[in-house]
């Protein structure tokens, strides 16, 4: 047994045991929620996208939403565009929340990327949202989307786990 070799979780106890130390095991000595916190200051809104249309098409994205949550969009396209690639999403106004929605996104895509998406959930009151990406890929396009986006916690019974034991 050693010190916490670079002070993440020391405290008052610099000897302290994992939890459950028969079945889990940390060898970089970082607790999941810290690790987790690090990984949401790079990586929360980096999404991966793909659109196919001509006319009508289809879309379908991938996004780390941040706190270990993972967001899955499927959306059914009418416009103009073929397009993949990799971005981050930045959110301007209002929120894109699980269930139906509908919303015109632009894009342009030539190794770099750059777009902007307008749309809302199909809730009642619901505010409408806006974002924007910037990242990298190939195509471009300018489209209607009606979807569904559901976000699944990925780490949730990690995290309920390491709350407990605080």
């Amino acid at each position: 047994m050693n010190q916490d070799p670079i002070g993440l979780w020391g405290g008052n106890n610099v000897y302290r045991l994992g939890y459950a130390i028969q079945t889990w095991t940390d060898p970089l000595g970082l607790e999941g929620k810290i690790f987790l916190q690090k990984l949401d200051e790079k990586f929360a809104g980096i999404n991966v996208e793909g659109t196919i249309a001509l006319g009508f098409g289809f879309n379908g994205s991938l996004e780390y939403a941040g706190e270990g949550k993972l967001s899955c969009s499927i959306a059914l396209t009418a416009g103009a565009g073929a397009e993949i690639g990799v971005s981050k999403s930045v959110p301007l106004a209002g929120k894109k929340d699980d269930g139906f929605y509908s919303e015109v996104c632009g894009t342009a895509k030539f190794f770099g990327s750059g777009g902007a998406c307008f749309g809302s959930t199909l809730k009642k009151n619901q505010k409408p949202y806006t974002t924007t990406k910037i990242g990298g890929g190939l195509g471009g396009g300018v489209t209607a989307n009606i979807g569904y986006q559901k976000t699944f916690d990925l780490m949730g019974s990690a995290l309920q786990h390491t709350e407990k034991h605080q």
